[in-house]
């Protein structure tokens, strides 16, 4: 089974370096330093879970993962930011269908669990919807 893959997306590569230090090995990493080059490689490839500092130049880390749902709807979009603002959270709730969003400073050890856990969460929901369309199909064949 391959690993799952993750975009880092920050526009200073100290904090990417430190991301991919902490998530490392179990996990397939990309990194983007701002909203276009992330949406370029999300068009390119099947990612699971984006990972997206708010503050960058160009597209905010909002208007990254809200563009980023139109491209791949099933990767789980996290939000990272030195500044948290309730005003943010929200929109990244609302617009990007974020389902976490961590302040900076954050712990290391957090970070890998809430990583592991959405993504198993995403791969649970795979699962459930594969399921249900397999049942669909079987009650399809058994109503004729």
């Amino acid at each position: 089974m391959s690993k799952p893959s993750i975009l880092l997306v920050d526009d200073e590569q100290e904090n990417i370096n430190l991301l991919a230090n902490i998530l490392g090995d179990p996990y397939e990493l990309h990194e983007a330093r701002d909203g276009e080059q992330a949406l370029d490689l999300l068009r390119r490839r099947e990612l699971d879970l984006v990972l997206t500092d708010q503050r960058m130049p160009g597209l905010t880390g909002v208007e990254f993962l809200e563009r980023s749902r139109r491209i791949r709807p099933d990767c789980v979009r996290m939000l990272i930011t030195a500044y948290p603002d309730v005003n943010d959270a929200i929109e990244a709730i609302n617009r990007g269908h974020v389902r976490r969003y961590i302040a900076k400073p954050f712990d290391a050890g957090e970070l890998k669990l809430a990583v592991a856990q959405e993504l198993e969460h995403a791969e649970l929901a795979r699962t459930n919807r594969r399921l249900r369309e397999e049942l669909a199909a079987m009650v399809r064949e058994l109503s004729r």
